[in-house]
């Protein structure tokens, strides 16, 4: 991005040059240019837009937003970085561990790497005032309710 803005700035400058071989070279830069990348973009990252399996959604995506799903509307919940993003247009999320006294009617966080061990006496540390049972687990991530 930065070399791109670079020639951005350097175009006009080079097009008004006493020198007749850059004013030639600066009027034809931006093709020769946009060519490359165009030319590269087949063997980049950029070339898997191309392929229908980018914009498939992966079963483990599926199944973890039906497990999100059963969260009610309005709830106030208490999660890590990897719900937050699909509950906060319709929850009240607050950040695991940040609730500061307020029992959230779910927890919800991603347990993948399994770096929870006790699920039950983790949500107790959280919230040793209330009791939490297990909701739901799929795929690594990991669904409490208040009870």
């Amino acid at each position: 991005m930065r070399v791109f803005l670079a020639l951005v700035d350097a175009l006009p400058a080079a097009r008004r040059s006493p020198r007749r071989w850059l004013r030639s070279y600066a009027f034809h830069l931006p093709a020769g240019v946009a060519s490359a990348a165009l030319a590269l973009t087949t063997s980049l990252p950029l070339s898997a837009l191309t392929e229908a399996d980018a914009y498939r959604v992966p079963e483990r995506v599926v199944a973890v937003e039906k497990l999100l799903a059963t969260i009610p509307d309005g709830a106030t919940v208490e999660s890590n970085v990897g719900p937050i993003s699909r509950l906060t247009s319709r929850c009240r999320v607050f950040w695991i561990g940040r609730t500061k006294g307020l029992a959230p009617d779910y927890i919800v966080f991603n347990n993948s790497s399994r770096w929870v061990e006790d699920v039950p006496r983790y949500a107790r540390q959280l919230h040793p005032r209330d009791h939490y049972e297990l909701d739901g687990l799929v795929q690594g991530f990991v669904l409490l309710r208040r009870v």
